[in-house]
């Protein structure tokens, strides 16, 4: 991430929406990470949610001395992967769009966009394919009822 003043307004690389042009521009997406990070550190209202927000505080405070711009492509991504889109730091936060708060801070939606680009560049993992289709991955489950019970005795 870089290193650069760190401001807790709206800027630039703000946009929840794919169909503008700078959603999908990953150096505004690393601005805003950056700027979100920096806000949910400070905050930490929302630590006990789920596994991203204990991970980046423990990356921000214990690798990088309370530095936000220090933060690893990889710790990154450990972050946006431990969400799991329950929501429930964007009822709790006070600095949404939805407050009409002037940061419009909404982590799922950041997370939402940093794994559309992620995939829009890589493709989508086996994981995400079997999961992101949940009749398919009921189907290969009842196919496996007998070889487990097989397996079992």
């Amino acid at each position: 991430m870089p290193d650069y003043p760190i401001s807790h307004l709206a800027g630039e690389g703000l946009s929840y929406d794919p169909n503008e042009k700078k959603y999908w521009d990953e150096s505004l997406l690393l601005e805003e990470m950056t700027r979100v990070f920096e806000i949910c550190h400070g905050c930490r209202l929302c630590f006990k949610y789920c596994d991203s927000f204990p991970s980046l505080f423990k990356f921000i405070d214990e690798n990088h001395n309370g530095n936000v711009s220090l933060l690893a492509e990889g710790e990154v991504e450990k972050v946006m992967n431990d969400c799991f889109q329950c929501k429930l730091c964007e009822v709790q936060c006070p600095y949404t769009p939805r407050d009409n708060h002037q940061y419009q801070l909404d982590f799922p939606k950041l997370v939402h966009r940093y794994k559309a680009i992620k995939y829009k560049k890589m493709g989508s993992s086996f994981r995400d394919k079997l999961l992101g289709n949940p009749d398919k991955a009921g189907k290969v489950a009842r196919m496996s009822f007998g070889l487990v019970n097989f397996m079992n005795r």
